[in-house]
């Protein structure tokens, strides 16, 4: 036994010492090798990744505060390969380097893998003798992506057909290869047509370049091609497509002539072929030149590598290194924004600092937890600074294509009106789009904008959901809101339709308003919300009279319950009536609006839906014989006052004198509910010093029984008869008198139609 233990411990040691030097070998073989420094008189090399599949060629930035004499590249693959590599210049100064990339290798073992430097390139003042061209008149500097899609209609204007070139359908395989012009296509058989086996097949089309413009000019761009759809872009932005008024001799058109700067700026153009049509090759002319135009000259790759490092030869503290990768792209249908979601890492032993990230402008873009989200044609520029240097790459403008989500935000329920101290209760619902990323989703942004009338932002609040989908908030309205509005945004986009709610002020009530449900619209159909002003604090019961000189007076009626619609033994006026009960020292007219409620709407907006229409009118006296349809519909009585408070600061805006009615008892109406809106309705005249005309209180004196109203021959009628109309407005008639002695006169002959006690 001790001898088989002296075995397996000796065995053991053996094992031991084998996987000893096992994991020395594995880690070895992970540590990447020092690349060594292939040009010695270059003091400065890039390290950049390639993608030979998807970019075939590509332009690698040159920081501007390196040596100005560094005006001549070379590249070499890390096995010791030259790869075709040429300076781009503009004036003075070296701004990138071209490079060949289709004969390099970098393939990763896995997708989720970082890319990884795989390509030297060296800066030096002087040609190198190993150093292999690249840029030339045939040189492949444009990349052309194409797939075939069956479309039964195509695209005609820019916009569409933007939209139309965003992420193509799934399985459906796109070929990218590299050609010379902006119109090329590799001399294949396959590629000059869509297949003619494939019904309704379309061949799109996208080529993408840089071109370099060497001084200030004024050009216009085109195409050679009628029939083909087609648009030209220059960064990012359409400057002509198939549609364009200045047509070409010999076919085509070009777009408004535009002046440019001398820099660099991408140039794209986007095609849809069908069978039998030709392809376009874009074309520019300069301004003033009415001719067939030419090629543009002094293209450059527009693709930028994922991963950028550079390396200084002697100082090596100097050294960082910048990895940006495109994530995803987010087209928003509703709002046509576009959003892209890069994430980025520096290397450690490389990088001094964290790089900042900037957009066209130069200004800094935010970026939290390696992500940061700009618009999709910006391709963030950088910066790396520290005590001892700058390093910056400006940003590139390119439009590249996305996935498109369609999605929407929506008011839930909100009050009709709004009182003066009330919070807005502001319920949300956003609808998500099925495709959109949860890092999409986690960044968005939901905040609400209170804007004053000329539209600046007075205040935002944040809103948080409640869930995934809904929101709910109490706003603190601030005096001078004009509006609101909702906005969802990523990156400061927004990646809906903002979403305005209309505050209507008594100063603004004859805006015209449509109520549809329970929700009031303006004409722009912008949901509305009605805001009263403070109510002062209770008055000693004395109107604020006015001083009305003789002349034509005219008094409105607010009405939807005397008169509220015709019937059988119900046809009398009450307009009429009291054109014939009243007179006074000038000339009297009277009117009538009906407040009854629009088919598809709830009759508890009847009234406010009703008044931009007594407003527009001007009558010097507004009666508001309102509120039955709202009660009968169970509002409360205190929401019904808030709307009555409401429509009689409106008319006193509007140079109006309002006139209340507390209501009387009506048949299908609780007791208890008429007695509180009568109170209420009374308390609210004795506040704003006007006139209430007290139905309830002379209904109950003269033990006037309302079911009898709505009767006539034991007919049951939808509204009151007759004899009712008659009583009531001998009873508003009397009152108006009591009020405004000086304007009304009481004849004292309308009695003998219909005695106060009995209607």
């Amino acid at each position: 036994m001790e001898k088989l233990a002296a075995i397996m411990l000796k065995y053991l040691f053996i094992l031991m010492l084998l996987l000893s030097a096992a994991d020395s070998l594995a880690k070895d073989g992970d540590a990447a090798p020092a690349i060594a420094w292939k040009v010695e008189a270059a003091p400065v090399r890039l390290r950049v990744s390639i993608q030979p599949r998807r970019h075939p060629a590509l332009f690698v930035p040159v920081p501007a505060e390196l040596p100005k004499e560094l005006l001549h590249a070379s590249a070499f693959a890390d096995d010791g390969e030259a790869i075709p590599a040429s300076p781009v210049l503009l004036g003075d100064r070296m701004i990138g380097v071209a490079l060949n990339c289709r004969s390099g290798d970098n393939r990763r073992e896995k997708a989720d893998e970082p890319p990884k430097p795989s390509i030297s390139i060296y800066l030096h003042a002087k040609a190198h003798k190993d150093a292999t061209p690249f840029l030339g008149d045939k040189a492949r500097v444009v990349a052309l992506e194409r797939s075939i899609r069956p479309l039964t209609t195509r695209a005609h204007s820019a916009a569409e057909m933007l939209r139309l070139f965003n992420t193509p359908e799934k399985k459906r395989p796109v070929f990218v290869v590299a050609v010379a012009a902006l119109g090329a296509i590799p001399d294949r058989d396959n590629w000059q047509q869509p297949p003619e086996n494939q019904r309704l097949a379309n061949a799109m089309l996208r080529w993408d370049a840089r071109i370099i413009v060497p001084e200030d000019c004024s050009v216009a761009f085109g195409a050679d091609q009628n029939h083909s759809a087609w648009v030209v872009l220059l960064d990012g932005k359409p400057v002509a497509d198939w549609s364009s008024e200045n047509k070409r001799p010999g076919g085509g058109a070009f777009g408004p002539v535009i002046s440019l700067k001398a820099g660099s700026y991408s140039l794209q153009l986007l095609a849809v072929q069908r069978q039998g049509e030709a392809i376009p090759r874009c074309l520019l002319r300069p301004a003033g030149d009415n001719g067939p135009g030419a090629a543009p000259t002094g293209l450059v790759p527009a693709a930028q590598p994922s991963y950028w490092s550079i390396e200084f030869a002697e100082q090596p503290a100097r050294n960082a290194s910048v990895t940006l990768q495109l994530a995803e792209i987010g087209h928003f249908f509703q709002s046509d924004q576009r959003i892209a979601h890069y994430t980025f890492s520096t290397d450690g032993d490389a990088a001094r600092s964290t790089p900042q990230w900037l957009d066209q402008n130069g200004k800094l873009i935010d970026s939290d937890n390696g992500k940061l989200f700009c618009p999709a044609e910006c391709i963030p520029g950088f910066r790396v600074a520290d005590d001892e240097q700058t390093l910056s790459i400006p940003a590139f403008t390119l439009w590249q294509p996305g996935t498109v989500h369609n999605g929407r935000m929506a008011f839930g329920e909100l009050p009709a009106v709004l009182a003066r101290h009330q919070t807005l209760p502001l319920t949300v619902r956003v609808t998500w789009p099925e495709t959109l990323s949860t890092e999409l989703r986690e960044n968005t942004r939901l905040f609400c904008e209170q804007r004053s009338a000329d539209g600046k932002v007075l205040r935002q609040d944040p809103l948080l959901l409640d869930g995934k989908s809904h929101c709910r908030a109490d706003l603190s309205l601030l005096a001078n809101s004009h509006s609101l509005l909702l906005r969802c945004t990523i990156a400061d986009e927004d990646i809906f339709l903002p979403l305005p709610l209309r505050l209507i002020h008594p100063r603004d009530a004859a805006m015209p308003l449509i109520a549809q449900g329970n929700a009031l619209f303006t004409s722009l159909d912008t949901r509305a919300v009605m805001v009263c002003n403070a109510l002062p604090p209770p008055g000693d019961g004395r109107l604020s009279r006015r001083n009305w000189p003789v002349q034509p007076l005219r008094l409105a009626l607010l009405d939807d319950f005397i008169a509220n619609t015709n019937s059988y033994a119900a046809t009398a006026l009450p307009e009429q009536e009291l054109a014939t009960m009243l007179g006074g020292p000038g000339p009297l007219s009277f009117s009538r609006v009906n407040a009854t409620a629009r088919t598809g709407s709830s009759p508890t907006l009847a009234a406010i839906s009703a008044l931009p229409r007594l407003i527009v009118s001007r009558p010097d006296f507004a009666l508001l014989a309102v509120g039955s349809e709202a009660l009968r519909n169970d509002q409360t009585p205190v929401a019904w006052c808030r709307t009555l408070l409401f429509l009689a600061q409106a008319c006193q805006a509007a140079g109006i004198e309002p006139i209340l009615v507390a209501l009387p008892e009506l048949p299908d109406l609780p007791a208890a509910t008429s007695r509180s809106a009568a109170l209420l309705t009374k308390e609210l005249g004795l506040s704003l010093g006007i006139a209430v005309i007290d139905l309830y209180s002379r209904q109950r004196l003269n033990r006037v029984e309302s079911a009898a109203w709505y009767q006539h021959e034991e007919l049951d009628l939808p509204t009151p008869q007759d004899a009712a109309r008659r009583w009531l407005s001998m009873t508003c008639a009397r009152a108006l008198q009591l009020y405004y002695p000086t304007v009304f006169t009481y004849h004292a002959n309308a009695d003998n139609n219909c005695r106060p006690g009995q209607p």
